[in-house]
């Protein structure tokens, strides 16, 4: 009997529809959002099929006729084998009909983590490729409680978090044309973040942390991010999206001076603050939001009446340097200023009364010299709401609160990565302003506070190769050891696997550049250098030559199981930096 996959005909979908009325994106989130097992089926005009198999929400295994990488491949990519292991055992597999993890696994050359790991990333390109290659007249069936790949591969199944999915498949889709419209049904609507919603899960970076925590802060309209000046236009409107479509930003209600309801007897007295109507409201609309807004209002007041915190602005530099000298001998509970049994609601409008106080942004001009101790102390509170806000963190926080304290080796490398993060930031503008030596000197010190991070490798070894004595002389074997290493702490760091080309296309290695600069394109489309070298290498011939020469040993690089997943919000907090030393080990 064939495979169940190829007698779909035989089976009745529980939904079915086109990619016009309903894209690719909105699909996975509603699959996710109902927690939904079964198989989802495209068909595209252009005669291919991709199939998803979901369990209970999330994507766990794929199969698509769009060309992608097979697995030897990819574990090679990964440092899992290397190319003699990776031939020999193609040649056995084609004569035993044995798959090829299997294959691999039985012989002891990459063990399960590894074989997941490979399956995962394998995996995520599929994906990618799918959301690149789809169009608008592409068709859906989705068949509930089926797999219909139960007989395509192996056995193993790897769920990935549907919300990091659709984050990074919208990537290879930044001018899709359902952004737009969908950011125009906001208008002119103030829009702030959604306090319930876990924005670890989609593995936002830096600068995406950086307008969700604005957002935290004060609720704005589209118009207003989009002139934030963080991230390109163009990907700002691509997070909004992403954060819309999961709920993840929503509508404020806007409050106006229409006349309030009058407060029940028991209500205290709280007039609302006066704000400017919303000239696209009626009248009727403009009352009711006002009628919302009161006891909105109220409940804000009292939030704010129930912390005793005093805004930076009203302490003298003097004081605020106080505060960050004695805030890391605080506990978490003292740093909030909430008592040890204060609930997840109480911990959550705690932070962002804070929050809206200490951020080193809402510092007056004359306050500069005590950015960075404010900075200190509002990190410090971030930390606090991330563990005290997750029940297990929490608990393991307790427990050694009960032992006798926390580790104060912890402490101080919550205050290294800090300091190594904003070092890095200070590094990428300096080389964008071409002050290389100042670069050099913020990007090494972002690399030793914080060497896991695989970008602050990456950013290093580049600035190190731009040096006058480095250019001059072209020796980049410092800076290409160092790439080797940033790709082995992360096998998806795009920066690394750039440098690494732009470096050895300098030196007149092609072929090793053109194969690393076919892997950035593979991890991102979008960038546009990058495909055109690969581009340009095609029309003269250098495709040929990257499949004749083979690796050299040095880009055999070996990843620890598991290091595919780079530092993100999968594992970390609202920012980039804080999250990460609060992994649970």
């Amino acid at each position: 009997m064939p495979p169940l996959m190829d007698r779909t005909s035989e089976l009745i979908p529980t939904a079915q529809g086109d990619l016009v009325k309903t894209p690719l994106a909105h699909l996975i989130v509603f699959i996710a959002d109902k927690k939904l097992t079964g198989s989802l089926v495209l068909h595209g005009d252009d005669g291919s099929t991709s199939t998803l198999y979901f369990s209970t929400g999330a994507p766990a295994k794929v199969k698509t006729t769009y060309p992608g990488t097979y697995l030897g491949r990819v574990l090679l990519q990964l440092g899992y084998i290397d190319d003699e292991l990776l031939e020999s055992t193609v040649l056995e597999m084609q004569q035993t009909g044995t798959l090829h993890g299997q294959l691999l696994r039985s012989m002891g050359a990459i063990d399960e983590a590894q074989l997941v790991a490979g399956l995962r990333e394998q995996m995520m390109r599929r994906i990618l490729k799918i959301f690149e290659k789809v169009g608008d007249v592409t068709t859906y069936a989705f068949y509930g409680d089926i797999n219909l790949l139960d007989d395509f591969g192996g056995r193993e199944l790897t769920p990935m978090d549907p919300y990091r999915v659709v984050w990074e498949g919208m990537h290879v889709r930044p001018n899709d044309p359902s952004i737009d419209p969908t950011l125009a049904r906001l208008a002119a609507a103030p829009i702030g973040i959604n306090t319930n919603a876990d924005f670890r899960r989609f593995g936002f970076g830096p600068p995406e942390g950086k307008v969700i925590e604005l957002l935290a802060l004060r609720p704005m309209s589209v118009a207003q991010v989009l002139d934030l000046n963080i991230m390109p236009i163009r990907q700002l409107k691509l997070l909004l999206y992403v954060l819309m479509i999961t709920r993840g930003i929503v509508v404020v209600p806007v409050q106006t001076s229409a006349p309030a309801r009058k407060p029940q007897a028991s209500e205290p007295a709280v007039v609302a603050p006066n704000a400017p109507p919303d000239s696209s409201r009626t009248g009727s609309e403009a009352a009711q939001a006002s009628r919302q807004a009161v006891p909105m209002a109220r409940v804000k007041l009292k939030k704010v009446a129930a912390s005793s915190t005093v805004t930076p602005m009203a302490l003298s530099p003097q004081d605020i340097q106080q505060r960050a000298s004695q805030v890391d001998a605080e506990s978490y509970f003292e740093v909030l200023g909430v008592d040890q049994n204060a609930s997840p609601d109480v911990v959550r409008s705690a932070y962002f009364s804070l929050a809206k106080q200490w951020h080193p942004d809402r510092l007056p001009d004359s306050y500069h010299e005590v950015r960075d101790d404010a900075a200190k102390v509002f990190a410090r509170m971030s930390d606090a709401f991330q563990t005290l806000s997750d029940p297990d963190k929490r608990a393991q926080y307790v427990e050694a609160l009960e032992k006798g304290g926390t580790n104060k080796d912890e402490q101080a490398k919550v205050q290294q990565v800090i300091e190594a993060t904003i070092e890095y930031q200070k590094a990428e503008v300096y080389l964008r302003k071409h002050d290389l030596g100042k670069a050099l000197r913020s990007a090494q010190k972002a690399y030793e506070g914080d060497p896991e991070q695989s970008h602050h490798l990456a950013l290093y070894a580049w600035v190190l190769s731009q040096q006058p004595e480095a250019q001059q002389s072209k020796d980049f074997e410092t800076s290409l050891r160092l790439l080797d290493q940033a790709i082995k702490l992360d096998a998806r760091c795009e920066q690394a696997f750039f440098y690494r080309a732009m470096l050895n296309k300098q030196l007149g290695k092609h072929a090793s550049a053109l194969r690393d600069f076919k892997q950035v394109v593979e991890l991102n489309p979008r960038n546009i250098e990058a495909s055109r070298e690969v581009r340009l290498a095609t029309m003269r011939g250098g495709a040929k030559a990257l499949a004749d020469e083979k690796p050299t040993s040095s880009e055999r690089t070996k990843t620890k199981p598991g290091a595919s997943e780079s530092i993100n919000w999968t594992q970390d907090s609202v920012s980039d930096i804080f999250g990460k030393l609060f992994k649970k080990k």
